[in-house]
């Protein structure tokens, strides 16, 4: 039975499926992670080392900060990092819309 999610392959914050038990180890991409913390089913933990000011990143964007070293395998609280996005980089393409004959 699946027990972690990635949802994409940049992704530093990883979702536990099921309740996962601080010590338990998890598999990702061929490598043992050892949890540091008890992480609750649907709650996202470290997949890696994080410095205070890192960014996180989950959907292959930035979800937030580290407020504080985290170590990997500790579960991502409002205590140890702080939401927060890339900056907007502004329109990224031309766009034209033709509208649809409504006439009839």
């Amino acid at each position: 039975m699946l027990s972690i999610q990635r949802i994409h392959a940049a992704d530093s914050a990883i979702v536990a499926l099921r309740p996962l038990a601080a010590g338990s180890s998890v598999s990702l991409e061929s490598q043992t992670r050892a949890l540091q913390d008890t992480i609750p089913a649907k709650q996202k933990f470290a997949v890696r080392d994080f410095a205070s000011g890192d960014h996180i990143t989950m959907y292959g964007v930035t979800i937030g900060r580290a407020k504080q070293s985290i170590a990997a395998g500790s579960l991502l609280t409002q205590g140890n990092f702080a939401h927060d996005t890339d900056g907007f980089a502004g329109k990224q393409r031309d766009y034209t819309w033709t509208a649809p004959n409504v006439s009839t």
